[in-house]
């Protein structure tokens, strides 16, 4: 179906007018766009789209009857809108580092910030609303809501001054233990006053809450890269804690801990829940699972492995030391079955190797040290338990090795 669009007038309506007897169009287009008839009459035979072609350049040719070019013009055909609203393509929505400034693009469009920065005091979550508008007249427009979140910055020089905090510490507590033994368990002094120990359960709960409660509010308060360290890898951290603070301290039967040990390890696990939680949240880069490199998915599944053996080598030995006394009892046996078969210490060797296989499957500076610092301080305990079991227990297996099986 042809449309009429107009007739021509530019000089039709001249002298020449009696004259053109035929109209020949040239230009941007071709006989199956527009088409004129012998009274001048421009006619589209196709629907047209604004968004592809806003205009077409054409030239009119006016020929008299003895096919003599008599006239021409130049005509504009200009697309308008058919009234339908301009569309976004796309859901958006963006993050940006704290302390930068706002720089949103999707490549056909940017969002800027005029001046300033962003900072965690100010709110950490926006909503821009963005208009587009097409060229008719009046325009219609369209309106997209672009959420923006406030990423929290890698702090790297925080994260490498508590990592190598770690290291340093580690070896200050392997030499003071080389020395003497940590007063908990039982090694408490019993003339010391009561105002100065806490139950073993709340005890054991307050020191581990940390490593677990802050990693959690980080992830839900912070905006974080994706992939791995949000999922797998600070998954497993939790989980330790998780354990630790929510089932292990609800069953130990320890004996009373002194409040400045308490104190002294609630400490740690809130530094180092933030560590470690930072580094995996707001630092570390980790490609996706099925596009990285072989030997980092290799190094990642060997990890992980680690960590799952040496949390079921702890669990299982702390069910076994739990059950050797009955409620109530504070009384000392001879550990048997699963690990202790070959060592003193299996519970701190089930959890030194979760700490190696999540600092091999993390690959970082603050997992290496965490771990390090694990081995430096339940390490020396293994050996003084080991003593103590042998200098209790005069039928304490001869085989059994304090910390490594078959070797130390």
């Amino acid at each position: 179906m042809k449309i009429v669009m107009g007739v021509m007038n530019a000089k039709i309506w001249s002298d020449w007018l009696q004259k053109v007897k035929r109209y020949h169009l040239e230009g941007e287009c071709d006989n199956s766009i527009f088409t004129v008839d012998d009274e001048g009459r421009l006619f589209v035979n196709k629907t047209l789209n604004q968004k592809e072609k806003s205009f077409y350049l054409l030239k009119t040719l006016m020929y008299d009857g003895d096919n003599t070019l008599v006239d021409s013009t130049e005509l504009v055909v200009r697309v308008l809108s058919s009234g339908s609203v301009p569309i976004f393509p796309a859901t958006y929505s963006g993050s940006i580092k704290e302390r930068s400034r706002l720089d949103y693009s999707d490549n056909t469009a940017e969002i800027r910030l005029k001046h300033g920065h962003f900072s965690l005091d100010d709110p950490t979550d926006y909503m821009l609303e963005v208009r587009v508008e097409d060229g008719g007249r009046p325009p219609l427009s369209s309106v997209v809501q672009v959420p923006i979140k406030l990423r929290m910055e890698c702090r790297e020089t925080v994260v490498d001054f508590l990592s190598w905090s770690l290291v340093l510490g580690g070896l200050l507590l392997l030499l003071r233990q080389s020395r003497t033994r940590t007063p908990y368990g039982r090694y408490v002094d019993p003339e010391h006053p009561a105002w100065g120990h806490c139950p073993a359960q709340l005890a054991w709960f307050l020191q581990e809450l940390p490593s677990f409660l802050i990693p959690v509010l980080l992830l839900l308060s912070t905006d974080s890269r994706p992939g791995l360290g949000r999922g797998l890898l600070l998954g497993t951290f939790c989980l330790h804690y998780f354990h630790r603070t929510f089932v292990f301290s609800l069953r130990t039967r320890g004996r009373p801990c002194p409040l400045p040990i308490v104190l002294s390890a609630a400490i740690f696990c809130s530094l180092n829940g933030f560590l470690q939680g930072h580094q995996l949240l707001h630092c570390a880069r980790y490609p996706a699972l099925e596009a990285a490199h072989w030997t980092l998915q290799a190094r990642l599944t060997a990890g992980l492995l680690l960590f799952c053996l040496g949390m079921a080598i702890n669990i299982h030995s702390d069910s076994i030391l739990r059950n050797l006394r009955k409620p109530g009892e504070s009384v000392y046996r001879i550990p048997r079955g699963g690990m202790f078969e070959l060592v003193s210490g299996a519970n701190f060797l089930g959890e030194i190797l979760e700490w190696t296989g999540f600092a091999v499957a993390s690959w970082s500076l603050p997992s290496a040290s965490f771990a390090f610092f694990t081995l430096c301080s339940i390490g020396p305990r293994a050996y003084h338990h080991h003593g103590n079991y042998q200098e209790t227990f005069k039928d304490y297996p001869g085989s059994r090795k304090a910390l490594v099986p078959f070797l130390l």
